[in-house]
């Protein structure tokens, strides 16, 4: 018999999303969960701290302006590169990767907190499970996907009460998982009796593994005290 999404996530990190600020002191406590700054959270999902300076919304409408022109940029390439974007717009450092993978050095993990990191997906597909294990863990209050079809996809903290055990716990579910799609494709193909390429049968399981992870998070990501959400550069 199954365990049950339920008892799962009770099971990674010892909660199932009753997050009483208890329970998110000790996750805290337990390095469990990673709580931003105040700051960097008032800063980021309103403008408050900006208007109050000066009166004007400059700072986030650069901000917004740097990142369209960033995620424009990397339609093209058929290759990953990430960008860490400052809360006010400004570039802090950028990565250059491969066709599925971005290499971020372990001495640069502490330069994510409180900012937002984009990358570009040359499939069109949202995020995988690996991106979703290093953002939650990075203190990035942000991250994006950019597409060639000109859209994006986000996962945006919702608020300072985030349980950062989302990616283990989609890990311990398999979504978006390689061997699991592989399977399904394989006992289609068996079922169907249909010939795939290589090229092929790894498409098809980059779209399962996409489908799944896009369908799980839009239906799991504000339990966990995230917003989720796809739309155009």
């Amino acid at each position: 018999m199954g365990v049950s999404t339920q008892t799962k996530r009770a099971t990674v990190g010892g909660y199932n999303g009753n997050y009483s600020k208890k329970l998110l002191t000790d996750m805290q406590n337990r390095g469990i969960m990673n709580l931003r700054s105040k700051k960097s959270l008032t800063f980021y999902e309103n403008s408050g701290i900006i208007n109050n300076m000066n009166g004007q919304n400059n700072n986030y409408d650069f901000f917004q302006k740097t990142l369209h022109d960033i995620e424009e940029k990397k339609r093209v390439l058929n290759y990953e590169v990430g960008t860490l974007i400052s809360p006010d717009g400004k570039v802090i450092k950028e990565y250059g990767g491969e066709a599925h993978s971005i290499h971020i050095p372990e001495t640069d993990k502490p330069i994510f907190e409180g900012n937002i990191f984009t990358h570009n997906h040359p499939g069109g597909r949202t995020f995988t499970q690996e991106d979703i294990l290093e953002f939650a863990d990075s203190g990035a209050i942000e991250i994006r996907v950019s597409t060639p079809q000109g859209t994006y996809f986000s996962l945006k903290e919702r608020s300072e009460d985030v349980n950062r055990s989302i990616g283990r716990v989609m890990q311990e579910e398999k979504i978006g998982d390689y061997a699991k799609s592989t399977n399904m494709i394989l006992q289609q193909m068996e079922d169907n009796n249909i010939n795939m390429s290589i090229i092929e049968q790894k498409s098809k399981i980059y779209d399962i593994m996409g489908d799944d992870i896009h369908k799980w998070l839009m239906e799991n990501a504000t339990e966990f005290g995230y917003i989720y959400k796809k739309g155009d550069i």
